[in-house]
């Protein structure tokens, strides 16, 4: 009679007192957890409608020039034939570029400066030469057209002529004593590896002429 709410409460309290550990049991976990996988769940839109992108390309985004992304330089600033100022690029050798280079203590302060810029443009090869590999990426995942990729290749090609001609090529080892050879090494070196840049450079631009 009179008492069958009083048992419907009764148990309906039960349950609720048993439930987070019923579920514990049969699921794993704790009711946290669960709540919380709910939440996300019912915020997640359902699987039909997320876009697919393709994956990402490290140190490239579309949203910038390459030239930008790699350097923080407006692309407008690469000339090609060697033009431009050519203390840029011995200012391109600050702090955003250097690392420590082990440098013999005898050398004299002369070859130093040398070597130490002659290390700042062989970074900024790499730089260039890491910007080549996102670029390339990016046409394999379809990322960037064609006509976009032919645009930023021929900034990096401009950069790398300029780095050549007034940073490279403007290193006098002649009337260096203490470390002539060390600096003449590095930058036969670096002359050596522009031209290998250059015709990789080459290679794709022939294979963007065949893509529409």
């Amino acid at each position: 009679g009179g008492g069958f709410p009083d048992d419907r409460l009764a148990s309906d309290q039960w349950q609720q007192q048993q439930a987070p550990a019923m579920f514990r049991a049969s699921c794993g976990g704790t009711t946290a957890d669960h709540l919380m996988r709910n939440s996300q769940d019912r915020h997640m839109p359902p699987a039909a409608t997320q876009r697919q992108m393709p994956p990402p390309v490290p140190g490239f985004s579309s949203a910038m020039s390459l030239e930008e992304a790699s350097y923080g330089v407006p692309a407008s600033s690469a000339n090609s034939h060697c033009g431009g100022n050519q203390q840029s690029y011995a200012e391109a050798t600050s702090a955003d570029w250097q690392q420590p280079r082990l440098i013999d203590r005898r050398l004299s302060s002369r070859s130093v400066h040398q070597i130490e810029q002659l290390g700042g443009f062989e970074r900024q090869f790499t730089e260039i030469d890491h910007a080549v590999d996102s670029l390339e990426a990016a046409l394999v995942h379809q990322q960037i057209a064609p006509s976009y990729a032919r645009d930023h290749l021929a900034q990096l090609e401009a950069r790398l002529d300029k780095l050549q001609c007034h940073g490279v090529d403007s290193i006098d080892t002649v009337e260096l004593q203490s470390g002539r050879l060390e600096a003449k090494s590095l930058r036969k070196g670096l002359t050596h590896r522009g031209e290998a840049m250059h015709e990789r450079m080459e290679e794709i631009f022939r294979r963007l002429k065949h893509m529409n």
